[in-house]
């Protein structure tokens, strides 16, 4: 919900996402695949970026 008002991820899926987006094929299709693409590979960064912090933080004690 954040990245909803944070100009750089608004600027990232204006200017970037367009690029692989096909006129000739469905527009929404492409955008919700793209987007859950997107959506997804954030998620998986920040589960990695938290296991690994998790296991920084158990490791310290």
């Amino acid at each position: 919900m954040t990245n909803l008002l944070n100009p750089k991820a608004l600027m990232f899926c204006a200017l970037l996402l367009p690029q692989f987006i096909f006129t000739q094929r469905d527009l929404t299709t492409q955008y919700l695949m793209l987007g859950t693409i997107l959506v997804g590979l954030g998620f998986a960064f920040d589960v990695l970026y938290a296991l690994a912090a998790s296991r920084l933080a158990i490791g310290g004690n």
